[in-house]
C-alpha cells in the first residue's frame, strides 16, 4: 500500500514539474540585428509594397505592349508612303497597285464606306472556311489597311522631324522611359518600406536600452537618497535638522520615487510596442542583448558624410528618379525639336511644338533646385548632428576629471566626519553630490551612445537628426 502511494506521489510531483514552466513566462535575448530582421519579416507595410510586385509587373507588360504598337506605327507610315509612291507611279492593270487607283482622290465618306463594304467581305470570306477565298480576305485585309491609313494622312503625306516626333518619338519615349520609372518607383517604395521598419526599430531599440540602463541607476540614485532621508529623520528627531530642510529631502525623494514609477511605465509601454513590432508574445520577458559602447567611435569630418546621406534619403531619391525620367524625355525632344524664339514664331502648331520644350526645359531646372534645396538641408543636418556629438563626446570626456574631484571632496569629508571635524549630515550631503556626478555621467555617456546611433540613423537610412 505505501508503493502505492509512493507512486501516486511521485506521479504528481512529475505532473507538476512538467506543468510548473508553462506558468512562467519565456525569457528571449534579442539583439538589435535580431529585432531589425524580426521587424522586417512580420512588417504589414513591406508586405503590402511586395504584394504590389504583380500589379507593378502587369503595368510594365501593358506598357511594352504599348511601346510595340507605337514602333509598329512608325514602319506602318513609312509602309503606306512607299504603297502610296507605288500606287501613283502604277500605270498598267497588271501592276499589283493598279487596283487602288480607284481610292485615290475619293472623299472621305466615300471611303469609309468602302471600307464598311470591304470589311463585310472580309469577314464573309473568313467565316467561308474555303482556302481560296481565305487567300483573298488576306488581300482585302491589306486593302482595308490602305484605306484606313489613306482616311487619315491624305495625299500629303510628309513626316517632317517635328511630326515624327509628334505622332511617335514623343509617345515612344514616355512609353520606354516610363518602364524604367516603374520598376524604379517599386524597388525605391520596398526599399523606402524596409528602411522605415529597420530605423523605426532601431530607435525603439536603442530609446528601450538607454531608458532601461536609466531606471537601473536612478533606482541607484534613488537607494542613496533614501539612506541619506533616513539619517536625516534621526537627525530631525533629535533636533539636529531643521523641519523645512527635512521635508525638502522627503519631497526630493517622493519626487525621484514618481520619476522612475513614471520611467518604469514608460519603458513597459515601449517595450510591448518592440515585441508587436518583433512579434514576440507580450507575457515573454526580453532581454536586449546588445550593448551600445561609442567610446572609441571616430568622427571624420561633416562633408564625408554627405554623399551617404543624400543616397539615404528617400525624398532626395524620389527627385533624383523623377528628374532622370524627364531628362531622358527631354533627351528624345532635344533631338527634334530645334530652340526657337517663340516669341518671334508664327507657325501656331509649330509653335505649341517648341512650348512644350520650354516648359520641360522649366521643370527640369525646378527639379535640379528641388534636389540643391533637399541636398543643403541634408547637409546642415549632418553639420548639426556632427557639432551636437562632438559636444556631448566633449562631456563624456570631461565625466573623468568630475568623477576624480567628486571622489576627493567625499575621501576629505569623511577624513574630517572621522576626526569628528564634520557631522553625518555633512557626511550624506558629500555623498548624495558623488552619486549625481556618478549619475550625471552616466546619462552623458548613455545620451553620447544614444546620439551616435541617431547620427547613424541620418547617415544610413536618411532619418533627420533632432536636437
Amino acid at each position: 500500500m505505501k508503493f502505492y502511494k509512493s507512486l501516486i506521489s511521485l506521479s504528481l510531483v512529475l505532473c507538476i514539474s512538467c506543468v510548473t514552466p508553462l506558468g512562467f513566462a519565456a525569457t528571449k535575448k534579442l539583439s538589435l540585428d535580431e529585432s531589425i530582421q524580426l521587424s522586417k519579416e512580420n512588417s504589414a507595410l513591406v508586405r503590402s509594397i511586395e504584394n504590389k510586385a504583380y500589379d507593378t509587373d502587369r503595368m510594365k507588360k501593358n506598357n511594352i505592349q504599348l511601346l510595340h504598337k507605337v514602333e509598329s506605327g512608325l514602319d506602318g507610315f513609312y509602309s503606306f508612303v512607299e504603297t502610296y509612291n507605288a500606287v501613283i507611279a502604277a500605270t498598267s492593270p497588271r501592276n499589283p497597285y493598279y487596283g487602288l487607283k480607284k481610292y485615290i482622290g475619293r472623299s472621305k465618306a466615300a471611303l469609309e464606306t468602302d471600307v464598311e463594304t470591304l470589311t463585310k467581305q472580309y469577314e464573309m470570306m473568313m467565316a467561308s472556311g474555303y482556302p481560296p477565298y481565305i487567300a483573298q480576305a488576306g488581300q482585302l485585309l491589306d486593302v482595308i489597311s490602305f484605306l484606313e491609313a489613306y482616311m487619315m494622312l491624305g495625299d500629303t503625306a510628309e513626316l517632317t522631324k517635328e511630326t515624327k516626333y509628334e505622332l511617335f518619338k514623343k509617345n515612344e519615349a514616355l512609353l520606354k522611359n516610363s518602364i524604367d520609372l516603374i520598376d524604379t518607383k517599386f524597388d525605391q517604395g520596398l526599399i523606402a518600406a524596409e528602411r522605415g521598419t529597420e530605423a523605426g526599430v532601431i530607435k525603439l531599440y536603442v530609446g528601450l536600452s538607454d531608458l532601461g540602463a536609466g531606471i537601473d541607476v536612478k533606482k541607484e540614485l534613488l537607494a542613496v537618497y533614501r539612506e541619506a532621508l533616513e539619517n536625516m529623520r534621526v537627525s530631525h528627531e533629535k533636533g539636529l535638522v531643521s523641519t523645512s530642510a527635512y521635508e525638502n529631502q522627503v519631497r526630493s525623494v517622493e519626487i525621484m520615487e514618481l520619476e522612475v514609477e513614471n520611467m518604469t511605465y514608460q519603458y513597459e509601454n515601449l517595450m510591448d510596442q518592440l515585441k508587436l513590432m518583433c512579434e514576440v508574445p507580450f507575457d515573454s520577458q526580453v532581454i536586449q542583448s546588445t550593448v551600445f559602447n561609442h567610446s572609441e567611435e571616430i568622427l571624420l569630418n561633416p562633408e564625408d558624410y554627405y554623399e551617404k546621406a543624400y543616397n539615404s534619403n528617400m525624398d532626395y531619391l524620389n527627385l533624383k528618379a523623377e528628374l532622370t525620367y524627364n531628362e531622358k524625355n527631354f533627351a528624345v525632344m532635344n533631338k527634334y525639336l530645334k530652340d526657337i524664339d517663340i516669341d518671334n514664331e508664327t507657325d501656331t502648331p509649330i509653335k505649341v511644338y517648341y512650348q512644350e520644350k520650354e516648359d520641360m526645359k522649366d521643370l527640369l531646372n525646378e527639379l535640379t533646385k528641388k534636389i540643391n534645396n533637399k541636398k543643403q538641408l541634408i547637409e546642415c543636418n549632418v553639420q548639426a548632428a556632427y557639432n551636437d556629438l562632438a559636444y556631448k563626446k566633449k562631456t563624456v570626456e570631461d565625466n573623468e576629471l568630475n568623477l576624480k574631484l567628486a571622489e576627493a571632496q567625499l575621501n576629505a569629508t569623511a577624513h574630517s566626519y572621522s576626526l569628528g571635524l564634520k557631522t553625518s549630515l555633512d557626511l550624506d550631503q558629500v555623498k548624495l553630490n558623488r552619486e549625481n556626478v556618478k549619475y550625471t555621467a552616466d546619462v552623458n555617456v548613455r545620451a553620447y551612445n544614444t546620439s551616435v546611433e541617431r547620427f547613424k540613423l541620418l547617415i544610413n537610412y536618411g532619418v533627420a537628426y533632432e536636437l
